[in-house]
């Protein structure tokens, strides 16, 4: 299964209210994998922390039910990988040590994508063997793979 690490942005795009029917929502898409177990995500109790405190703000624009709902699929749908993560101050891997806390994991969880919005860290493409991708690629790559394991599941039909 694949494992994914979803930067806060990412999480929260994907909780706000659909303001434009005709926009493919990736973020939102990505949510709705994460929930039904299509990808496992990866979180730590700081990060889950920052979840919890950015999806809360006024400024957020998400509904208590949906903040709630979040915070479920990353509590039950999730690898938690907190014994892992060392204490900070974390190396400087990016331009803006608030997100060096993200490095420190990957390096520590080996996730398949960090999903992010941030072009400070999308910038890097690759750390370890972990891709850097914003949520529309991630949702194409997934996307494909749907379709791959769709037309494998036809061919194999007697």
């Amino acid at each position: 299964m694949v494992r994914v690490l979803f930067d806060t942005a990412v999480v929260v795009a994907g909780a706000r209210p659909r303001r434009d029917p005709t926009r493919i929502r990736y973020s939102a898409d990505l949510l709705t994998r994460w929930e039904a177990g299509r990808l496992r995500g990866i979180v730590s109790d700081p990060l889950l922390e920052e979840y919890r405190d950015v999806l809360a703000r006024d400024k957020s624009g998400v509904a208590e039910d949906q903040q709630r709902r979040v915070l479920k699929i990353a509590r039950d749908r999730t690898v938690t990988e907190a014994h892992l993560l060392p204490a900070p101050p974390y190396p400087r891997i990016t331009k803006d040590p608030d997100d060096d806390h993200l490095i420190a994991l990957v390096t520590v969880s080996d996730p398949n994508y960090l999903c992010t919005k941030d072009v400070g860290v999308l910038d890097l493409h690759l750390h370890r063997d972990t891709v850097v991708v914003a949520p529309g690629v991630l949702h194409g790559v997934l996307a494909h793979d749907d379709l791959v394991e769709g037309a494998v599941a036809l061919s194999s039909r007697p």
